[in-house]
């Protein structure tokens, strides 16, 4: 039996779309039932897909006791665990909790130095406090945020069933990226969070108008004091703004993917600018043909660099790269080329197959002396970014990639928008062809730093020293 009915299982589908089978099986594998929950839980997707608000909102709706470590505001695994314990501590037994200085929030007072203490302490609580009924959720967000989180607690957090006394902790691991080899094989369920599609993007950006109550309230006043009635006004605006996100999503998917953050921020920052010719009067918003007429008046607004501007890849230098700050806004595919690129130009082809390849590769030892120059015996990140052909490109991108990417044109076609900015420079072009930038046997070089390459690579969740020959 779950924890919430299906009506409501209905209910935050429609609060939260396209996320209907997550709630389905999170309805599944929690409930209050603590014997039959699951010890570990994980629930693991890209950024921008839902986790934290889907687990957030269905631990509300059902009732269940929880407890949220945000991982990312932590330091280490040690921080974690000691924030765990105390919130555990206070939810559980609130009066020693207070007792012990921790105000019923965080306790301090037990110190944790490694997982082993950690469950010693949990067991001394349970066996302290008796039979505790009901179940306790403790959610660890963004666990692989920290530097230490997945190789320490995943081996150790999977075994946890084994080490507790009390069954009545259930540990939800919050994950962007996949969880270590060794913990494949374990038998701890998943709950897998896809990309969103067009039609749920659509769905998310028409829900989400109160980011820009200001200017939807301005229109319905101007449409009110020209005689129209509060209700047709906030009909028209609630069209206006579907209009709006269908022309958004038709321009942009293909170049943000399945980012909804990107999207919001994009819609936010684009409405003001698309609704212009109402706010000055050149359109009346009450008209019958406003919508369409505003549409064609902005299809170069749509079409043009105006609304990316905020994001920095709109000025970028002649001779310089992006900055520390104007790499935020580039599109998921984009960053991942561009990282792509930097290994393609930082690493030498022979170390391919051993940095990229999912097959153990069998490497031989030369034993004959080999003579270093120097240039061999500095680090490479130093040095000018070597070029490399663009099959080696797609190569590298194809590995890094979380999940599969099909062919498409629209991988092309940021690799020209990257090659627009001078992100991506070619170099001598070889045997191809000068005048063809997607020709397989152009050659390319990277045009960013390490520093700014390394902010990239922490956005997209990408350990991308992981991957350098030094």
């Amino acid at each position: 039996m779950g924890a919430v009915s299906e009506s409501e299982l209905q209910a935050l589908q429609s609060e939260h779309p396209g996320r209907y089978y997550q709630y389905k099986l999170l309805n599944t594998l929690l409930s209050h039932d603590y014997e039959a929950n699951p010890s570990v839980l994980a629930l693991r997707g890209q950024r921008s897909t839902g986790k934290t608000t889907v687990l957030r909102s269905f631990l509300d709706r059902a009732g269940l006791s929880y407890s949220w470590v945000a991982c990312d505001k932590c330091i280490t695994s040690k921080v974690v665990l000691q924030r765990a314990l105390g919130l555990v501590k206070a939810r559980l037994a609130p009066a020693e909790a207070d007792a012990d200085g921790a105000d019923g929030r965080i306790d301090f007072t037990s110190y944790v130095d490694d997982f082993s203490m950690f469950v010693n302490h949990l067991n001394r609580l349970f066996r302290d406090l008796g039979r505790v009924e009901g179940e306790h959720v403790v959610v660890l967000d963004r666990l692989d945020s920290l530097s230490d989180g997945l190789a320490r607690l995943f081996p150790c957090l999977v075994k946890l069933d084994e080490m507790l006394t009390h069954r009545n902790l259930t540990f939800v691991l919050v994950c962007t990226t996949a969880e270590p080899a060794f913990a494949l094989t374990s038998a701890f369920p998943h709950v897998l969070f896809p990309p969103f599609t067009r039609e749920d993007c659509l769905r998310i950006l028409e829900g989400s108008a109160g980011a820009v109550a200001a200017t939807g309230d301005a229109l319905v006043a101007q449409a009110v004091a020209a005689g129209a009635s509060a209700a047709a006004a906030g009909a028209r605006l609630r069209a206006l703004w579907s209009s709006y996100c269908q022309a958004l999503i038709s321009t942009y998917f293909a170049l943000y993917g399945p980012d909804v953050l990107e999207l919001k921020a994009l819609s936010r920052r684009g409405f003001p600018l698309y609704v212009k010719p109402l706010l000055n009067g050149v359109l009346d918003l009450m008209a019958a043909n406003s919508l369409i007429r505003l549409l064609r008046i902005n299809h170069s607004l749509l079409a043009s660099e105006e609304l990316l501007k905020p994001s920095g890849i709109a000025k970028v230098s002649k001779a310089a790269t992006l900055t520390a700050t104007e790499h935020q806004d580039l599109p998921l595919y984009s960053k991942y080329l561009l990282c792509a690129a930097y290994l393609a130009s930082f690493n030498k082809p022979q170390y391919d197959l051993r940095l990229f390849s999912k097959i153990r590769e069998i490497r031989t030892r030369n034993r004959g002396s080999k003579k270093h120059t120097f240039q061999q015996t500095i680090n490479r990140r130093y040095l000018a970014p070597k070029p490399f052909e663009r099959e080696r490109l797609m190569a590298i991108f194809h590995s890094i990639f979380p999940r599969r990417v099909v062919q498409t044109l629209d991988i092309q076609t940021q690799i020209a928008t990257l090659e627009t900015l001078r992100l991506l420079l070619r170099s001598s072009p070889g045997s191809g062809n000068a005048d063809d930038i997607l020709d397989a046997r152009t050659n390319w070089r990277v045009n960013v730093s390490w520093d700014v390459i390394y902010l990239v690579s922490r956005e997209i969740k990408l350990p991308i020293e992981h991957y350098l020959i030094d």
